[in-house]
């Protein structure tokens, strides 16, 4: 601590001579005269903004503090150590032109005004923690630059910057920059730009970046970037980049290491992943929990894909899509062709009681497969055909060495000619006993329950007498139902 007595109030334009004041003094009868330096309507302006200043935070300086309470963005008041001479108020005009001399690097204030841009040591709450308002306030008109640290509330057109913390609600026109950690509310036209951590509500136009952590609510323009950790939410217009992330993001582009949460974006790519991944492109090295999009790319996953296009080296869980590839996988496939290097490949032939004939390319694994099928049906004309998917799986349960049971759920789309939006749809539950032939031949055979559903009111041609028998028939509206038992026998090849 400095041991000379504290002088409130300084006013100087040359170092060697400043004029120094007292309580009991009029400020702006020390103003130099217009001969001297300055004109006297600065002297005027200054009186004017210093009243104003003085008279809107003398309520709060005066009025008892409630229990408990503080400013919204309180913070401890400097450190005893703190060799920073302190004036409570501070007015400038330019670096050099201030109430605290031409050197004002070495003072710290609670309320400071920058008629253009101000540069000084430090901004501080009020040391007094019996007072109920002890956040420290600074307005610049260009900018508010603090070389030491920065913990208060800063406004200012153009730039906020402080060479070490900046703690509080800032407001620039351009930018918030901190050299060290900052927290708060910061909100910027153009970029928030912390070289510590920067934690807090945080809002910029174009961009935020953290040299360590980033945590809070952030929403940004075109990046969200930190060199360290991100957690909170994050909502960015074009890129959310960190090394590791926890919470929500949601950004076209959203690039990390270590991913936990839920992430949004347009193309997501991580090492590693848990949580859920949705967008367009989702790409992953290991992937542990959901991905959504219309592709997934993992080289490891466990949990749950659903997409137009799911591919990874080794998966174990579960894939919904157009098209499922692995090089490795356990688990259970439902996707119009599945193809595992692990898997099968067989192919099928069948004949049915709706007298259609039937090609099949079974794929997924021994537990479970899908099956997509081309069919005729010469019965009621060459040009009635069908197409088809199936998904089946073995029962626990063999009779012998040679025979398994398996289940199997197919629908299939009849065309009379041409396609047909119309919805003529024949679904089918098989039960299936499958025997052996030989080693890449098997036959299979059972009892199929069979629904036919064709629209009312418009001519359906052949497709009409498609079902062999009816059991019973349900009609609707604009619907008809036929139901019946049927059967199904086939070989399966390779």
């Amino acid at each position: 601590m400095h041991a000379s007595r504290l002088r409130p109030f300084r006013i100087g334009l040359n170092p060697s001579a400043p004029v120094r004041l007292s309580r009991q003094t009029p400020l702006f009868r020390f103003f130099p005269t217009p001969t001297q330096a300055l004109p006297t309507q600065f002297a005027t302006l200054f009186a004017a903004l210093f009243a104003a200043l003085s008279i809107s935070t003398l309520p709060s300086l005066i009025l008892p503090p409630p229990a408990a309470a503080q400013g919204l963005f309180s913070t401890p008041s400097a450190s005893p150590t703190d060799t920073l001479r302190y004036t409570p108020f501070r007015i400038g005009v330019v670096p050099g032109i201030s109430t605290v001399g031409v050197d004002p690097l070495d003072t710290r204030s609670t309320y400071s005004l920058n008629l253009l841009f101000g540069v000084h040591g430090a901004l501080t709450p009020l040391p007094d923690t019996s007072r109920r308002f002890r956040t420290a306030f600074e307005l610049g008109l260009l900018g508010n630059v603090n070389t030491r640290y920065a913990e208060g509330a800063q406004i200012t057109g153009l730039v906020n910057a402080s060479g070490g913390t900046a703690d509080g609600f800032k407001l620039a026109g351009l930018a918030n920059l901190s050299a060290s950690h900052a927290a708060g509310l910061h909100i910027a036209g153009l970029a928030n730009v912390s070289m510590g951590d920067l934690e807090g509500l945080m809002l910029s136009g174009l961009f935020s970046y953290s040299e360590q952590d980033m945590a809070g609510l952030g929403a940004f323009g075109l990046a969200g970037v930190a060199r360290g950790s991100m957690e909170g939410l994050m909502v960015s217009g074009g890129l959310l980049a960190s090394p590791r992330m926890s919470g929500l993001f949601a950004s076209p582009v959203v690039v990390t290491e270590e991913g936990e949460g839920l992430f949004v974006s347009a193309i997501s790519v991580s090492r590693s992943q848990s949580g859920l991944q949705a967008g367009v492109l989702n790409v992953s090295e290991v992937m542990e929990g959901l991905q959504f999009g219309y592709a997934n790319v993992t080289s490891r996953m466990t949990g749950l894909q659903i997409g137009l296009l799911n591919v990874s080296q080794r998966a174990e869980g579960l894939q919904i899509g157009l098209l499922n590839v692995a090089q490795e996988f356990e688990g259970m496939p439902v996707g119009l062709l599945s193809i595992y290097g692990n898997g099968r490949l067989d192919v099928d032939v069948w004949n049915s009681d709706l007298g259609s004939l039937n090609l099949g390319l079974k794929l997924g694994t021994s537990e479970v497969y899908n099956m997509v099928s081309v069919g005729i049906n010469p019965l009621l004309g060459p040009d009635v055909w069908q197409v088809g998917w199936s998904i089946g799986t073995p029962i626990p349960f063999k009779a012998a060495a040679d025979v398994a049971d398996i289940t199997d759920f197919s629908i299939f789309k009849l065309n009379d000619g041409a396609w047909d939006s119309a919805p003529s749809t024949h679904i089918s539950l098989r039960y299936l006993r499958l025997r052996e032939l030989a080693p890449e031949a098997r036959l299979y055979y059972g009892p199929t329950l069979n629904m036919l559903l064709l629209e009312r009111g418009t001519d359906q041609g052949r497709l009409e007498d498609a079902a062999p028998y009816r059991l019973f028939r349900i009609r609707g509206q604009e619907k008809e139902a036929s139901f019946w038992v049927g059967y199904t026998l086939g070989f399966e090849l390779f």
